[in-house]
């Protein structure tokens, strides 16, 4: 998480490879841990413990167009569980075919 927000207080939007246990708007830990899925971090709240995330692949009518950036938000929590799960996933359902856990290109 530190190093999440360090980046993003470096004003760097961060991709992270999750495991995407998102289907709609609801989270199944099942589906989690078989499809990866990538999303962007583009800030947080430490008061709250959350990250401003925009997520391709949220449905529409899931959206909160509240946020002052991003399409929804995820815990700290929910963050860890799913970054987690898509270290671990390398089989058919995995969008990446990279064995590496990630891939970090600094863009200046």
């Amino acid at each position: 998480i530190e190093l999440l927000k360090r980046l993003l207080a470096e004003n760097n939007p961060v991709m992270i490879r999750i495991g995407n246990g998102y289907l709609g708007c609801q989270y199944n830990s099942f589906f989690g841990k078989w499809a990866a899925h990538w999303i962007t971090l583009w800030g947080y709240d430490d008061d709250k413990r959350l990250f401003y995330v925009y997520d391709s692949g949220l449905p529409i009518k899931c959206r909160d167009n509240t946020l002052p950036i991003g399409n929804t938000v995820r815990t700290y929590e929910e963050i860890l569980r799913d970054w987690n799960f898509g270290n671990k996933i390398r089989h058919f359902l995995a969008w990446c075919t990279s064995r590496e856990p990630y891939l970090y290109i600094k863009v200046k």
